[in-house]
C-alpha cells in the first residue's frame, strides 16, 4: 500500500513493521508544556516533521533487516530500536500539546518558513533544498528507491550499499533541519530531542561512511 501525504507528495510503503524497546534517555511529558510560548509553531512543526522522517527510515531499515549477519544489519536494527522509541516519545509531547501528528496544510517544512529570520546560512541552505526538493523535504528518499531495498531479487550486497547511500542522505536531512530548533525551540522536550537526534546522526552517518569505504 502507498500513502500520500498532503500536498507535496510524499510517498511511503505500506509495511507492518515492529516496535522495539531503545535506549533514549528521556520520556515525552504527560501533560502539555506552558502554551505561553513564543514559537510554538517551531516545537510543533519539528515533531511533526521528525514524525514523517523516523517514519522512513524505520521503513528502510526493516526492509533491509534479515537472516544474514553483517555490520550493515547490526547497524539498521539499532536505528530501528532508537527511532521507534524517539516516535512514541514525539508522538506523545505532540498529544500532550493536541496537537496534529501531521501539519493540517501538508506543509512539512512551514515551520522553518515561517521562522527564517532565525536561520543561519547552512539552515537557509537546507530550507531552499527542500523547497525545490518535489517531496518537500531534503533528504527523503523516493518510493521506487526504498522499495528496491526489500527486492530480494537484488544481491544483498548491492542492496546493503544503496541503504548506506540512501541513508547517509536521509540522515543529513535530519541534521539539517534539526540545528534551529536546538537552539530555538521553546519548550525543554524539543530542545533535547533535536540536540539528540543532531549527536546520533552525525555519529552514525560517520558509522556509514566508514562502512561504505570498505564497499
Amino acid at each position: 500500500m502507498i500513502v500520500k501525504i498532503g500536498k507535496y507528495g510524499l510517498f511511503f510503503l505500506g509495511l507492518t513493521i515492529g516496535w522495539f524497546l531503545g535506549t533514549f534517555d528521556y520520556r515525552a511529558p504527560v501533560v502539555a508544556e506552558s502554551a505561553l510560548v513564543a514559537n510554538i509553531d517551531i516545537d510543533t512543526g519539528y515533531a511533526q516533521s521528525m514524525l514523517v522522517h523516523h517514519q522512513q527510515a524505520l521503513i528502510m531499515a526493516s526492509l533491509i533487516q534479515g537472516e544474514q549477519k553483517s555490520d550493515v544489519q547490526e547497524l539498521a536494527k539499532r536505528i530501528v530500536h532508537a527511532q521507534s522509541l524517539e516516535m512514541e516519545n514525539i508522538k506523545g509531547w505532540l498529544a500532550g500539546q493536541h496537537a496534529a501528528a501531521l501539519p493540517l496544510n501538508g506543509d512539512l517544512m512551514g515551520w522553518m518558513k515561517n521562522n527564517r529570520q532565525l536561520l543561519n546560512v547552512n539552515e537557509t541552505l537546507y530550507l531552499e533544498r527542500c523547497e525545490s526538493s518535489p517531496l518537500g523535504m531534503a533528504g527523503l528518499v523516493d518510493s521506487l528507491s526504498i522499495k528496491k531495498l526489500g527486492d530480494e531479487s537484488i544481491p544483498r550486497h548491492q542492496r546493503e550499499l544503496s541503504f548506506l547511500q540512501l541513508m547517509i542522505e536521509h540522515h543529513e536531512g535530519a541534521v539539517g533541519m534539526s540545528t534551529l530548533p536546538s537552539r530555538a525551540a521553546n519548550t525543554p522536550f524539543i530542545r533535547n530531542l533535536a540536540q539528540h537526534v543532531l549527536q546520533r546522526q552525525t555519529q552514525e552517518t560517520a558509522q556509514m561512511r566508514s562502512l561504505l569505504e570498505t564497499r
